[in-house]
């Protein structure tokens, strides 16, 4: 448990058929800076990532994703990770993180 709100899943990263919900502002980095989310190296068919597995207090799961060479900023939101659990949507996920809509440098249209 990192705080009192954000539970991590100690999984392995599985490449497939996520869906990125938004673009955070913050880096990887900043988020184990101000939140103390630990990510974790991996890769897929675009290139090395850092990646971590959150559940919500309603067991719902979402992950966290940053290209290793991604020219820009951010830390991408996922679903559709394939863990076997149920999947989180954008408000739950933000809400889990302490983020607003107002922190995104991008968000997908059906959300």
């Amino acid at each position: 448990m990192v705080n009192d709100k954000i539970q991590q899943l100690d999984v392995d990263w599985i490449p497939g058929n996520m869906q990125t919900l938004c673009v955070l502002s913050r880096n990887p980095e900043e988020l184990t800076r101000d939140l103390g989310i630990r990510f974790n190296r991996s890769y897929d068919n675009l290139d090395y990532l850092k990646y971590a597995v959150i559940e919500t207090t309603l067991g719902r799961i979402f992950g966290l994703v940053r290209h290793e060479n991604n020219p820009r900023r951010g830390t991408e939101l996922c679903v559709g990770l394939g863990y076997g659990r149920r999947e989180c949507k954008l408000d739950e996920a933000l809400s889990t993180i302490r983020e607003t809509r107002d922190n995104l440098t991008w968000i997908a249209d059906n959300q």
